[in-house]
């Protein structure tokens, strides 16, 4: 009933509507369809330094600070306690980092609304390695938090069809970046052929094992990336689709193919 009479549909990626599509095919006949990311703006992390916004959640000290910063998935959990696991069964070759979870609460304003915390205590690392702040937090203040770490953390979701809008904001930080996403992810293609960061391909039949070979490989490549990273990669034209000018210009192409077909034009 919903879509019945839609003109058009889009989502994030085409795995977002497919099965829309596969119910009811008689929207082929009318309606358009259309994928295109949430677009990062990379002038509002040069406003940031402008601005001279700084971050307060933690202060730059010789350990490696990753971020991530958002909502956590309800299946992005299982992810998180391989990473935890992998972290403590091989703790010789991550004593030296810190990461940082940011806005990662049940509720959005609640600062005490931990999620991170109970499984980070579970697992030995809690305010050693782990520390979370539950409180969303003004954009900028993200941004400025990403400005001062050394690397951002992705964490997508055991689901095929999930892609993390936060991982453009990632890259657009001008940091490298250490994802885990789903091989059928959209923004995993982003990984394979730029040296942007490293990415963890998940599967459905990966278990804990397979992870964590893949973590401890990815892990070594990322670290002597920290070492190199060339933040001018950003630049590429390879993104400039997943920009917020690339994103609005995708979505106006949309809205004139609308107009064109009840027009009659095509």
């Amino acid at each position: 009933i919903a879509v019945k009479r839609a003109s058009l549909i889009t989502g994030v990626a085409e795995s977002y509507y497919f099965s829309v599509k596969e119910r009811n095919p008689q929207l082929l006949d009318h309606c358009i369809f259309g994928a295109m990311p949430y677009g990062g703006e990379i002038k509002d992390h040069y406003l940031v330094k402008q601005l001279g916004i700084q971050p307060y959640l933690f202060n730059k000290n010789d350990k490696i600070q990753l971020v991530f910063a958002g909502a956590i998935m309800p299946k992005s959990i299982l992810l998180i306690k391989y990473i935890f696991s992998c972290i403590k069964k091989n703790f010789e070759c991550f004593q030296n980092i810190e990461m940082h979870f940011i806005g990662t609460g049940k509720v959005a304003n609640d600062a005490k609304g931990f999620l991170i915390k109970e499984m980070a205590r579970d697992y030995g690392l809690w305010e050693s390695i782990v520390f979370e702040y539950p409180k969303r937090m003004p954009y900028m203040d993200v941004l400025a938090h990403l400005s001062a770490a050394d690397g951002v953390f992705v964490i997508g979701s055991t689901e095929p069809h999930y892609t993390p809008s936060k991982v453009y904001q990632a890259i657009l930080s001008e940091k490298p970046v250490m994802a885990f996403l789903h091989e059928k992810s959209f923004a995993a293609e982003l990984f394979h052929n730029n040296q942007i960061g490293q990415l963890v391909s998940i599967n459905e039949e990966m278990n804990e094992q397979d992870f964590e070979v893949a973590f401890l490989k990815s892990w070594e490549a990322f670290c002597l990336m920290l070492k190199t990273f060339d933040s001018k990669l950003i630049e590429s034209e390879n993104f400039n689709n997943f920009s917020a000018l690339g994103s609005t210009k995708k979505m106006v192409d949309l809205l004139n193919g609308i107009l064109a077909n009840e027009k009659g034009i095509c």
